[in-house]
């Protein structure tokens, strides 16, 4: 059913799910060039580290998640969401 599915591995995963992860992926879907990244980290805020994690590429947009809190906004001409918590 799932194709291709992809994903990057966060601060609380175990070990074989990071080995088989990477800690930040670069997907290019048509036009556009996404950025994924967990977004854990001890300085600066989630969205600052999300940001900083793609400060060397061009991306279009950024989707990160370690906050659980939903941002869809922008920075720089750059799409930032985190789709927030699933947990209600």
């Amino acid at each position: 059913m799932y194709e291709n599915v992809v994903g990057v591995s966060g601060h609380v995963d175990e070990l074989e799910l990071k080995v088989k992860l990477q800690e930040r992926l670069i997907l290019q879907l048509g036009s556009y060039t996404v950025g994924v990244v967990h977004g854990h980290g001890q300085s600066k805020t989630t969205i600052e580290r999300a940001f900083h994690a793609f400060a060397r590429d061009r991306v279009d947009c950024i989707i990160f998640d370690y906050s659980s809190i939903p941002v869809n906004g922008k920075r720089e001409d750059i799409i930032l969401f985190n789709p927030g918590s699933s947990k209600g």
